[in-house]
């Protein structure tokens, strides 16, 4: 969340305590949280839940009940600071899409 929340070419340093991990996390639209799609968000704000914070103080049963019982569990966990998704630090490969034009005109040319 913290790097789709920086502008390009920023960096965001957030302390490594749980402190300081829910003064960035709780003010955040509730949207922002991974996992958290437009449906999902909909609902929510027909709860009156807008904000992680909303969403944090809410029982995690609670969510459950509006979401299912493992969407709602994984946002619980989310807005409390815990996400077990794994990250890839390898960046990911270019896409080819743009060259395939340019590599069928050289394949018909040869």
């Amino acid at each position: 969340m913290a790097s789709a929340l920086t502008p390009p070419g920023r960096r965001l340093v957030i302390e490594d305590s749980s402190a300081a991990v829910r003064a960035f996390l709780r003010p955040q639209p509730v949207r922002e949280l991974s996992g958290v799609g437009v449906r999902a968000a909909a609902t929510l704000a027909d709860y009156g839940l807008h904000t992680v914070s909303d969403v944090a103080d809410v029982p995690q049963l609670t969510l459950q009940r509006l979401l299912g019982a493992r969407p709602g569990r994984t946002l619980h966990e989310r807005a409390h600071g815990h996400d077990t998704t794994a990250v890839d630090p390898t960046p990911a490969p270019a896409s080819m899409s743009s060259d395939l034009p340019r590599l069928r005109r050289v394949a018909r040319s040869g």
